[in-house]
């Protein structure tokens, strides 16, 4: 048999939870996976720091973990879940969706971050969506080292 190398993990996608008091976990898509583990990670070891998980699709099917990630909002009060719908009007017939729509930008998270400067923001997305948002949040007074990001396509 051949030998294996294994080699990583690499780069800078980590949360210290001894610093960061207050992340906002910013998903698009699929970019939700590891938002998933961390929240777990935070939950199961019953750390006190305080998690927003800020999620946007196109349409409410498109949410993944959605049900996983309302129960864990409601069991635990340092955890809270926000999804927004892009495009409803691209819903299947019949579907509904309640929920805020719209993009995710600084604005949004102005209203529902209490000490929206203190927060560290980890994304994971489309390029175009960490692009974007990292920009916003940098115009709106969020320092580069408080923005942690994981591109993908």
């Amino acid at each position: 048999p051949a030998p294996i190398m294994i080699r990583g993990p690499f780069g800078k996608f980590v949360m210290d939870t001894e610093k960061m008091k207050h992340l906002v976990l910013i998903a698009g898509g699929t970019g939700i996976t590891p938002f998933r583990s961390m929240t777990r990670a935070i939950t199961q070891k019953g750390l006190p720091n305080k998690v927003t998980v800020a999620y946007s699709v196109r349409t409410p099917s498109e949410i993944i973990y959605h049900e996983e990630f309302k129960t864990l909002a409601a069991k635990h009060p340092n955890i809270a879940f926000y999804a927004t719908v892009t495009r409803p009007h691209l819903m299947h017939p019949g579907a509904s969706w309640n929920g805020p729509t719209g993009r995710l930008n600084a604005a949004v998270f102005k209203k529902i971050i209490p000490n929206f400067e203190k927060a560290t923001y980890f994304i994971c997305g489309s390029n175009q969506l960490i692009g974007t948002l990292s920009a916003d949040l940098m115009k709106s007074g969020i320092p580069q080292n408080q923005i942690i990001f994981e591109k993908w396509g």
